[in-house]
């Protein structure tokens, strides 16, 4: 099981990916909380109303997006980049995914656009909004004890997995 929060989420998609490309044993499940996995510059609406958010704001988005990619890659034709973009021939090959949003968070419609595709590829998706929470939530559990919930949750998920 590989597990992953925001850019780790987008590791945890990307290794998944590179994995099933090679040939390798791929993970047996995933958990991907609140995972970037568009690093375009695209506006969605998620992305301007959390405009100004205090964790991810769209400045501090598109300078991670300046610092981390080359001018000369394109995120929306790079699954390793952007995995919401990867050819449904590897994403039907994912295996059963845990997904974690929060409702206050840019990145939301990235990722509801992800969760849906697998499911529509028929992967074994489990998704999860916390509609209360925003993006960080992990890293503010003294803030928002609400967060200690969502580790339970995955944690069962997780002990189902297991299990079968």
């Amino acid at each position: 099981t590989l597990v992953g929060d925001s850019a780790g989420g987008n590791l945890v998609s990307t290794v998944t990916i590179r994995s099933l490309r090679d040939g390798i044993r791929i993970p047996d499940s995933l958990v991907m909380v609140y995972p970037a996995v568009n690093l375009t510059k695209m506006l969605t609406p998620s992305r301007i109303m959390n405009v100004e958010d205090p964790l991810i704001s769209a400045h501090f988005l598109l300078m991670c997006s300046h610092s981390y990619l080359p001018t000369d890659v394109d995120p929306l034709k790079n699954p390793l980049i952007s995995p919401l973009f990867a050819a449904d021939d590897l994403l039907r090959r994912f295996p059963q995914t845990y997904i974690m949003g929060a409702g206050y968070d840019p990145l939301l419609d990235d990722y509801v656009e992800f969760t849906r595709k697998l499911v529509d590829l028929g992967v074994d998706v489990v998704f999860k909004l916390y509609p209360d929470l925003p993006h960080g939530y992990l890293n503010l559990c003294k803030i928002f004890p609400r967060c200690l919930q969502t580790i339970l949750d995955s944690g069962l998920w997780l002990q189902c997995c297991v299990a079968k």
